[in-house]
């Protein structure tokens, strides 16, 4: 079997292959890679006491956190793309068991096989008992970690964020039926409005609702629109074509 670069590219399920999309997921990872890196080296404090450019690397860094939210909305880009083309341009429906089965097959094994090795560790360190690690293994396992304890995830704190892309996918459906209304201009309107809505209240929510899809829900609307827009300026394109 011959080798080539295109051999690295992204199996999709629709078959579509958008390089731009992995291009905005490694600048995610590296957001979120310098972020985490300054944070346990433990840098910030000779940072934070200087100006000029220091601090203004400082502050790049330190928002590389951001890159949490972006993955959400590249979240809402790519599993709003067949809703899309579904809504707006009357191509098949999105088959729903499939679509939940793909989500599963995809994240499940390698989350599952993570938490069972991280499992001595995290015991070991904080001296859990067996019963305390057995609790917590079973809210990480069912992403419960918020409802159960309000706080991050004791056996893999970063996978709070995978919890909230859990709720996404589960709730994917209704939000695009809500979002991708036939008329242009309504749905858009519905969207921006919704997206500045959320964003308006994130903040004032209540802890309980901290590590939820509730707390994020613009970035993923942002995606969302994105694909609107995408989809709609692709069929344009082909029509003047």
């Amino acid at each position: 079997m011959k080798w080539s670069i295109s051999s690295l590219r992204r199996i999709t399920s629709t078959g579509v292959y958008l390089p731009e999309i992995d291009g905005l997921r490694f600048v995610a990872i590296m957001a979120v890679l310098v972020y985490h890196l300054a944070m346990m080296s433990g840098i910030s404090a000779g940072f934070v006491k200087n100006t000029g450019t220091r601090a203004a690397i400082a502050t790049l860094v330190f928002t590389g956190g951001r890159g949490v939210e972006l993955f959400f909305a590249i979240s809402g880009l790519v599993l709003g793309l067949p809703f899309a083309r579904h809504r707006l341009l009357g191509q098949p429906p999105v088959r729903l068991k499939p679509y939940l089965l793909r989500r599963v097959t995809r994240l499940e094994p390698p989350y599952i096989a993570n938490l069972l090795l991280r499992l001595p560790i995290v015991v070991f360190i904080k001296h859990l008992t067996i019963r305390q690690a057995s609790a917590h293994l079973l809210t990480s396992l069912l992403y419960a970690d918020w409802l159960v304890y309000n706080s991050w995830p004791v056996l893999h704190p970063p996978s709070w964020s995978l919890a909230i892309e859990v709720q996404f996918y589960l709730l994917a459906p209704l939000l695009a039926f809500a979002v991708f209304h036939e008329d242009r201009w309504v749905r858009r309107t519905i969207s921006i409005a919704a997206i500045v809505l959320c964003s308006v209240l994130a903040p004032h929510l209540p802890s309980v609702l901290q590590f939820t899809l509730a707390k994020f829900a613009q970035c993923f609307l942002a995606g969302m629109l994105a694909a609107d827009l995408y989809q709609i300026g692709r069929a344009s394109c082909r029509e003047r074509v």
